[in-house]
């Protein structure tokens, strides 16, 4: 009787499903499907051939049922193009859909050229697991007992699509929009910035295919984090080069901002300006260092 694996097993796989989705739906992998003694055995790369992962696969607890050949994403549908169409099990899209449902990935497998009937099924799907999602005001954070650094990044979090778009596909559009912002904060001197905005960057690739609720929490995090980054002077407005942190120019600052000798709630900066209160400029610095701990504990759960 062959082995069921364990939830922590499912867990796994499923979030490295999740990866080979979201590469598949940048560009076209080719892929090997057969039904195993442990169920189905799938096999996607952008580089080797569909023949070599049927070899792989085989070897992996495959069998000589299942299908080869190319395979794209539409929405939450794995769409195959295969090389022998004819000889495609009957079962073999049915079993497939229960293995990636298991591993907690709602994928539907279609063949080439059937999926037009099943985009306005996967579409309403779609929007009923939004819908669900958007019912309950609890962060990714909180889901997964992270700090309040996620609560807080999901007011700059997307909701649910409008006008036809899914939540899936507008946390997709919003994400591509953020990378003029991502790639200044990449060439950022601050090197705790790169880590950060690499690391959440990473998170997001992992789970959007899987959970979109905690991939809006991540964008409204990297929304947050490159703000946060830009006030500081440690990124650039886009197509602007980055100045070199001023570390004394920003410990004198600090020093004035505090007041420590006891000064007056505000002191006047070298251009003769009224610097902010001393109150808030300390308000909004626990704020940022409690964003930038939740971040952390964030990045190290992930890894």
């Amino acid at each position: 009787m062959a082995k069921k694996p364990s939830p922590a097993e499912l867990k796994k796989q499923g979030e490295e499903l999740a990866k080979t989705f979201g590469a598949i739906r940048k560009t076209e992998h080719n892929f090997a499907m057969q039904i195993g003694k442990e169920g189905i055995v799938f096999m996607a790369d952008r580089k080797k051939p569909a023949d070599a992962l049927w070899r792989m696969a085989k070897k992996d607890g495959g069998s000589s049922k299942g299908a080869k050949g190319t395979c794209t994403m539409k929405g939450k549908m794995l769409v195959l193009t295969c090389d022998d169409p004819d000889g495609i099990p009957t079962n073999l899209m049915r079993l497939a859909k229960v293995h990636f449902s298991e591993r907690n990935q709602s994928t539907k497998v279609v063949l080439a050229g059937e999926e037009e009937g099943d985009d306005e099924e996967a579409t309403e799907e779609t929007g009923e697991e939004a819908t669900a999602g958007g019912g309950s005001e609890a962060s990714a954070g909180d889901a997964d007992g992270g700090g309040d650094a996620t609560a807080a990044a999901d007011e700059e979090a997307p909701t649910e699509g409008g006008g036809g778009e899914s939540l899936l596909q507008r946390i997709q559009r919003e994400f591509e929009e953020l990378q003029p912002d991502l790639e200044a904060a990449e060439g950022s001197p601050n090197k705790g910035v790169v880590k950060k905005v690499g690391g959440l960057k990473k998170m997001f690739e992992g789970v959007v295919e899987s959970d979109q609720k905690k991939a809006g929490a991540i964008i409204g995090l990297l929304r947050t984090t490159i703000q946060s980054a830009r006030d500081a002077g440690d990124i650039a407005e886009a197509g602007e080069t980055p100045a070199a942190p001023d570390y004394t120019a920003s410990q004198t600052s600090a020093s004035d901002e505090t007041g420590d000798d006891g000064a007056e709630a505000a002191v006047e900066t070298g251009t003769g300006a009224t610097a902010p209160d001393p109150a808030a400029v300390e308000a909004r610095r626990s704020k940022l260092a409690e964003l930038e701990r939740g971040v952390d504990e964030l990045l190290a759960e992930f890894a």
